[in-house]
């Protein structure tokens, strides 16, 4: 994912998590591959391709300590519109490029390019857990670009089920540097997280470091918050 996101996040798993940002999975329900607190990576992945999922968006950010801008990454559920995490939007609005089709990102020849019109962060976001969700609208909208439609089932993130995080970022000497990468993490559940001699009987949906082998990653669940992100969806 990126070095931010974890729905990024809003990240990008199947929009059923938001990687927020990378991008994006049920809270307390992934396999080892990212996590909240330090930067997010995609390590242990493979490289990919942004013609297999191209509602993959990268955000890039003015101040980014990368030099190619690497910032979050964030999912196109509309031609308009970006569901990513919301602690990706702690810089200006006018700081942040959404970046469509760049599987390298040294290539700035290569893919689709919008500035941001507005920003909607949930506004329970900070004053209790969770609610790390955030809407943007951008400013040209990737016309003919596939979406990749909301999650609303809550149930689609069952224990077992099948998930794939995509992003850009550091990826700790397991892939190259700042290319679309992808990595598999099946679902797992906060009861066998918490087994004793699987994760550790202290294990809290919070998570704990980033992308470190043995550990779970933690992802907000988008279909827990459908209903505010619909009604973000709608407006124009």
């Amino acid at each position: 994912m990126s070095r931010r996101t974890a729905l990024s996040a809003l990240t990008v798993m199947t929009l059923t998590v938001v990687m927020l940002a990378a991008t994006g999975l049920a809270a307390g329900t992934a396999s080892a591959a990212i996590r909240p607190g330090s930067p997010e990576h995609i390590v242990g992945g493979t490289v990919a391709s942004t013609k297999n999922a191209p509602w993959a968006i990268q955000l890039s950010n003015r101040f980014s300590p990368d030099p190619n801008g690497e910032y979050c990454g964030a999912t196109l559920v509309k031609a308009n519109k970006l569901v990513t995490a919301a602690h990706c939007m702690d810089q200006p609005i006018g700081t942040y490029t959404a970046i469509q089709g760049r599987d390298d990102l040294r290539n700035k020849k290569i893919g689709k390019t919008s500035r941001i019109a507005r920003v909607w962060v949930d506004p329970q976001y900070g004053r209790t857990g969770g609610h790390d969700v955030a809407v943007l609208t951008l400013r040209t909208p990737f016309a003919g670009v596939k979406t990749l439609p909301l999650e609303t089932n809550k149930k689609a993130d069952r224990f077992g089920a099948p998930a794939v995080v995509h992003g850009w970022g550091e990826t700790e000497n397991t892939g190259p540097y700042d290319r679309f990468m992808a990595v598999k993490a099946p679902v797992l559940s906060d009861a066998v997280c918490s087994q004793p001699g699987v994760y550790g009987a202290d294990f809290v949906p919070d998570g704990e470091g980033c992308a470190d082998a043995g550990y779970p990653g933690v992802y907000a669940q988008v279909a827990t918050y459908a209903t505010a992100i619909q009604a973000q969806l709608a407006k124009w």
